[in-house]
């Protein structure tokens, strides 16, 4: 028999996670400043402790950073090298923020960690509030290359990227 194992935290475990030592793709997320001009509006969804979000604010971007995790906010509201970072507890199935309001939305890690459902919602809300010809810069945590053909071969079996199968050792 099979069983499925994600490769990701879930969503549930994520708001009540206070480690602050989690997997990041920062470096490679950084690589969309230089398609930025100085004071662009940036919003991180999904920010956790606001190391990605403190990347823009000190490349003179206006920044926003969201999260669930109210331990995460926290540290982050409190954490002297991000201040000036516009930090809220929010949920990305339902922002508080008015339509066509950032320039660029970036998601590091956050739809791996959500269920296909709210992946949706989470991917119309970042269209809601992404600006027309806006930039929105994806990165979910790194595939081995080796991997590749595994998670394609495994998705025609799960429906879903980011899953590989795992044989019950029972």
């Amino acid at each position: 028999s099979f069983y499925f194992l994600i490769i990701s935290m879930s969503f549930e475990n994520w708001k009540k996670i206070k480690v602050k030592e989690m997997p990041s793709t920062s470096s490679y997320s950084t690589k969309l400043l230089s398609f930025l001009k100085p004071d662009k509006v940036v919003l991180d969804v999904g920010c956790g402790f606001g190391r990605l979000s403190g990347v823009f604010k000190s490349n003179n971007c206006i920044t926003y950073g969201i999260d669930i995790n109210e331990y995460a906010i926290h540290e982050a509201k409190n954490n002297p090298d991000l201040k000036g970072v516009n930090f809220s507890i929010q949920n990305a199935n339902n922002m508080e923020f008015i339509d066509d309001f950032f320039d660029v939305v970036v998601s590091q890690g956050l739809l791996g960690a959500s269920s296909l459902k709210n992946r949706k919602n989470i991917l119309k809300e970042i269209y809601r509030v992404l600006k027309p010809e806006g930039v929105l810069h994806i990165s979910e945590f790194d595939l081995v290359s080796d991997d590749i053909n595994r998670y394609e071969s495994d998705y025609k079996i799960t429906g879903e990227y980011g899953t590989i199968i795992v044989k019950n050792l029972d």
